[in-house]
């Protein structure tokens, strides 16, 4: 009686083919992890650039407030048409300034998204990762 075992060749093959499949799988998820991770970076650049754009357009509608908000001593025939006209123009700034806020927004809430779908192939580990992500994105837009 011989206490070797036989080769089992059809669990070679099956177990080889599950090597390959996992291998195959790894592969993917890292050409998507790669793609994204260049998503993410481009976002974060257009984001950087909205931020400056945003900074300066504040200081911008803060002369022009300070400029309409001044106290004026002449009271001549056009000052009505001036005041009238400061006025739309501080709402106008406002709505501008609020859609410069709403897509720092918009791209924070795309970063996220890109982000959690990178962590998504974490395991535990990645859901603890998407709830912190998604806890600061939400940090960021309210401070916005």
């Amino acid at each position: 009686m011989s206490s070797e075992k036989e080769f089992d060749w059809d669990q070679y093959y099956s177990l080889s083919s599950q090597k390959i499949d996992a291998e195959n799988q790894m592969n993917d998820i890292d050409y998507m992890n790669r793609e994204l991770s260049q998503q993410i970076d481009d976002l974060k650049y257009a984001k950087a650039i909205v931020k400056i754009e945003k900074d300066n357009f504040k200081s911008i509608k803060k002369s022009a407030k300070d400029c309409i908000d001044e106290k004026y001593e002449w009271k001549g025939e056009h000052f009505d048409s001036f005041s009238d006209n400061g006025s739309v123009l501080k709402s106008d700034n406002n709505t501008y300034y609020d859609s410069i806020d709403n897509a720092l927004d918009e791209i924070n809430n795309k970063i996220t998204e890109l982000e959690n779908k990178k962590y998504e192939n974490e395991g535990l580990l990645g859901q603890l990762r998407i709830m912190w992500n998604n806890c600061v994105n939400g940090i960021q837009n309210l401070f916005n």
